[in-house]
């Protein structure tokens, strides 16, 4: 008798433990009713110099209906330093509650996020966040993981613990220094012109930065203002072309060039003229003072524009606030010869002239390796020849031809 009591007591409570897993599979299983995916998470794949500061964006993927998600960033504290997050809290679990946790705040030294919506789910996906990185400029070459690590027990869905499946994101991290153009940008034309003119320095440093040797990487000033002046002129006949410019817009844009020339070209031809008579002072014991170096002023206004600067105040001491003319002697010439140069080179490449743009590419690639004069002559450009220092002029006269146009 007891033997069968005691077998009905162990059915009663197999019967029991039955219902429970019975009960608590069906429960598991309504939280996947809408999707049976596991939540995944993947972060991009980039690759950076060294000095970069890059980002990456950690994506959710798939999301069966997420009550709370905790995750951890690992990295390479040795290649990259991290810098800072975005959340992107109109896409992946907008509804949740976001908090971040950086290691001051906790034994732990890596960041974690939480995302908890107390009981109530959220099925958004798409990005969560953007991290910010900064590769270190001695971290040796090669492939890093950053990884996210989803915490036990800390994320669910519905009542219920989940796993989540992560891809993590490789940084390789490649031979060479991230180059990098500090502007102040508005928005306004010159702004634009500006980029595009030192984005011209970037290519120039990077060319000679891949293809010579450290000594030889750093190119003379004589060189250096081309390929700046050859995106201005890029980027003028691009602006010119494009079939939604205004008429206004159009007038705009060529009277900058117009005063670009005049103030590169023609004005800095001046400047280096008056440097020469200023020095033949000095050569020729003769006196030097602030009516002297004036009167030179005054002379080549007159020379090269027509101009009595003596009518406008204080024109004439124009020459005392031009610092290149103190403190780096016959440096303003440069900019002629260089604009003169770029304009060559620009016209040919723009008229498909056999080879100008490899003989271009390659003027960038040659960096400090051969006098300038030469490497400009290897790239098509005689400043023996009168046509090289024309071919500006001419420009000149296209452009106000073009504005009279206009203007009409």
């Amino acid at each position: 008798r007891l033997m069968s009591i005691s077998r009905i007591i162990i059915f009663v409570i197999l019967a029991f433990l039955l219902v429970l897993a019975l009960t608590r599979d069906k429960t598991y299983d309504s939280v996947f009713a809408e999707n049976s995916d596991l939540p995944s998470i993947s972060i991009e794949d980039k690759t950076v110099h060294r000095g970069q500061t890059f980002e990456v964006e950690v994506n959710l993927d798939s999301n069966p209906g997420l009550t709370a998600l905790l995750i951890e960033l690992e990295y390479d504290k040795n290649v990259m330093t991290f810098v800072g997050f975005e959340r992107h809290s109109k896409e992946g679990l907008k509804d949740l509650a976001f908090t971040p946790t950086g290691p001051d705040l906790k034994e732990n030294d890596n960041y974690r996020f939480l995302w908890d919506g107390i009981g109530h789910k959220d099925n958004s996906t798409g990005r969560l966040l953007t991290l910010f990185f900064e590769s270190k400029l001695s971290a040796p070459i090669g492939k890093y993981l950053i990884k996210l690590t989803s915490i036990e027990n800390q994320t669910a869905a519905g009542d219920q613990p989940i796993d989540v499946t992560i891809d993590n994101g490789e940084i390789d991290l490649i031979a060479g220094q991230f180059k990098v153009q500090y502007l102040n940008y508005d928005g306004t034309l010159d702004s634009v012109f500006t980029v595009a003119h030192e984005a011209g320095h970037s290519m120039h440093s990077m060319y000679a930065t891949e293809a010579q040797p450290a000594m030889l990487q750093n190119y003379t000033i004589f060189v250096a203002e081309i390929a700046s002046t050859f995106n201005e002129h890029a980027l003028l006949d691009y602006f010119l072309k494009l079939p939604e410019v205004t008429k206004d817009e159009k007038i705009m844009v060529i009277q900058k060039a117009i005063d670009n020339i005049l103030g590169t070209f023609y004005r800095q031809t001046l400047f280096a003229e008056y440097e020469l008579k200023a020095h033949e002072l000095c050569e020729n014991n003769q006196p030097i003072n602030h009516e002297a170096l004036s009167n030179i002023m005054v002379e080549l206004y007159n020379k090269y524009y027509g101009l009595d600067i003596t009518k406008e105040e204080v024109k004439k001491y124009v020459w005392a606030y031009i610092p290149h003319l103190f403190y780096t002697p016959f440096y303003v010439y440069q900019y002629a010869t260089s604009f003169s140069a770029s304009f060559k080179l620009y016209k040919d490449v723009s008229e498909n002239v056999e080879g100008a743009m490899d003989r271009y590419v390659n003027l960038l690639k040659s960096g400090g390796s051969k006098y300038p004069v030469e490497q400009a002559k290897e790239a098509g450009v005689d400043f023996m020849q009168k046509e090289t220092f024309m071919a500006v002029i001419d420009r000149m006269n296209e452009l106000v031809e073009k504005l009279e146009e206009l203007l009409k």
